[in-house]
């Protein structure tokens, strides 16, 4: 049996390890969660993993609340967090309780510790229309499908040094709606991709300035 981020190590020994979001790893200075198992088969190491998997997310969520206080996540990836972290706290609740007790016993709760607006938010109007789509969203959602279990870090590099040119050209990823992009936002990308040197002073290539960097400019 094969378990979701679960490597072997020399001996027969097992080892949990997951890579953290972005956002988590530049918050704790880390990249990937990894622990020694105890277990090395059967129920006791499937037993195990679920554990871990259960205090990586609390290390996430956790580091994501920091992350956005730092203006470290877009508004969709706050809002979703937030929405996912109250379903947990909900569930968490002990008791035989109406989900209208649970929801008044939470928020009185967030309410007295001062929580995050956007998570009392979450909690009071979970059906509300979630925040737009920006560029950061975009970044990550290809991330996640096209960079993340690829081998080294070329493409993940790749993908930073691109959207890193984007953002000096435009501005920050997290406060740009893909609604909003504009024929005008990729002329002023090319144009920042033109005047672009490398370390060595030499002009970027020309593939460099065309390609699927300026899909952007659709609209």
């Amino acid at each position: 049996m094969k378990l979701k981020y679960v490597d072997d190590l020399p001996g027969g020994r097992k080892r949990f390890r997951r890579r953290f979001s972005k956002a988590v790893a530049g918050v704790l200075g880390e990249e990937v969660f990894q622990v020694p198992m105890k277990a090395r088969e059967g129920a006791a190491l499937a037993t195990e993993q679920e554990a871990l998997l259960t205090e990586y997310e609390k290390i996430e969520a956790k580091a994501k609340r920091r992350a956005a206080g730092q203006g470290a996540l877009s508004p969709l990836e706050h809002w979703r967090d937030a929405v996912a972290e109250v379903a947990a706290m909900k569930d968490a609740i002990v008791g035989d309780l109406s989900e209208d007790d649970r929801q008044a016993v939470l928020g009185d709760d967030l309410q007295r510790r001062g929580a995050d607006p956007v998570l009392i938010r979450a909690l009071m109007t979970p059906g509300a229309e979630e925040p737009t789509v920006t560029l950061q969203d975009a970044k990550e959602m290809y991330r996640k499908r096209r960079v993340d279990g690829s081998r080294g870090r070329y493409k993940a590099n790749q993908l930073d040094r691109v959207c890193g040119r984007v953002e000096a050209a435009l501005g920050s990823l997290r406060t740009l709606p893909l609604v909003d992009l504009k024929r005008a936002h990729g002329r002023k990308l090319e144009g920042a991709y033109r005047k672009a040197r490398k370390k060595d002073g030499t002009p970027l290539a020309s593939s460099s300035v065309g390609g699927d960097q300026f899909s952007l400019a659709a609209t």
